[in-house]
């Protein structure tokens, strides 16, 4: 079985992130969104989702415009199999983040939850998803399920024992909020994907109950800083590899 060490570098070889900071790459990641929650997961359906277009296969929303999008890519195939945005909190141009208009936030600070977004800079992450076939498979849910004993590597890319691709994406939100210049932002997650990122170091905390949205999900505050000076130093080296991805990326276009 590959230890966390190793993670870097079997990212290095099958993966790696781009900052999608240009109208072209913005495009791939509504193509891969479209993909994702319209063609796999029927959300169109499911829930009053509407900011998709048939005909061009894109998923966007009001909010991207003054998001921060992020792409990772499967290098074998020169594929973007995975996507992540932040939206900074504007009041220029937001009156509420997303998050906000839908679920109650319960911020323990001892004053208001809105006053706590407003005062400190702060955040949205969301759209996180990854194509069908880099989701969880049965080894994760092993895994997952606390269930012991070793579990086989796969033939052709050396698999850890959970499939880390979504602490990739996690990492490359982090990276964006030093970017922004933020102190911490909020997100809606499962619980399986909180406890996976807690284990390796993202500090972060529920700050609301568990509702119906997209699935069964809870609002979370995700802190920077103190994610960085808490990473294992597996992810922290992985952390780096991808910090250096996106800001090469960036200086490139720029």
């Amino acid at each position: 079985m590959l230890h966390d060490l190793e993670l870097a570098e079997h990212y290095q070889k099958y993966f790696y992130a781009v900052s999608a900071n240009t109208p072209e790459l913005r495009k791939l990641a509504y193509q891969l969104r479209y993909k994702v929650y319209i063609e796999d997961c029927q959300f169109n359906t499911k829930y009053n989702h509407s900011t998709y277009n048939t005909s061009a296969k894109i998923e966007w929303d009001e909010y991207d415009d003054d998001a921060m999008h992020a792409l990772l890519f499967h290098k074998p195939t020169n594929q973007a199999i995975g996507n992540i945005r932040l939206i900074p909190y504007n009041p220029q141009r937001l009156d509420l983040l997303p998050l906000e208009k839908h679920v109650n936030l319960k911020i323990n600070h001892g004053v208001d939850s809105a006053e706590i977004l407003r005062s400190r800079k702060t955040g949205e992450i969301s759209r996180m998803c990854l194509l069908k076939s880099f989701r969880q498979r049965r080894f994760d849910q092993i895994y997952l399920s606390g269930a012991s004993g070793e579990v086989e590597e796969m033939n052709c890319d050396r698999r850890f024992p959970i499939n880390y691709l979504a602490m990739c994406l996690s990492l490359m939100s982090i990276n964006m909020l030093f970017e922004a210049n933020l102190q911490y932002s909020v997100a809606m997650m499962e619980k399986p994907l909180s406890a996976l990122i807690r284990h390796y170091g993202i500090q972060h905390e529920q700050v609301g109950p568990f509702t119906e949205y997209f699935g069964r999900r809870a609002p979370f505050l995700i802190y920077s800083q103190e994610t960085y000076d808490n990473l294992l130093p597996g992810i922290l080296k992985l952390y780096k590899t991808i910090r250096t991805e996106l800001n090469c990326d960036a200086m490139a276009i720029t």
